[in-house]
């Protein structure tokens, strides 16, 4: 029982790694999307004789905008996949920690 215990407290510190990255990942993808955002509204607050943006439609604006941001914006896609990844990974280390508790339990009520 010593040894499931051990197995018990490794995998809770998984858990609190997993938890620690998921944190970590969360923010960078916080700062990346604030990032993007400051560098749209940069470009659409430069005046009209400086801006790259030149389209004289909505349409052609918003695409100009994106190819301006392109960069920022494949930031962002990595950070919100590292983000699912690590909640991923956090779930996989909850449910092995809640799984290796349980059977512990069910130990305990063996050998009672």
């Amino acid at each position: 029982m010593e040894e499931l215990r051990a197995k018990i407290e490794a995998a809770f510190d998984n858990v609190i790694n997993a938890r620690k990255r998921l944190l970590e990942t969360n923010e960078a993808e916080i700062a990346s999307r604030e990032q993007l955002k400051g560098r749209e509204m940069d470009l659409l607050a430069m005046p009209p004789e400086k801006t790259p943006i030149t389209g004289k439609n909505a349409e052609t604006r918003q695409a100009q905008l994106r190819e301006l941001t392109i960069d920022l914006r494949d930031a962002l896609a990595r950070a919100e996949k590292d983000k699912r990844i690590a909640m991923f990974s956090m779930e996989i280390a909850l449910d092995v920690w809640r799984n290796l508790e349980s059977i512990l339990r069910i130990e305990e009520l063996e050998a009672t």
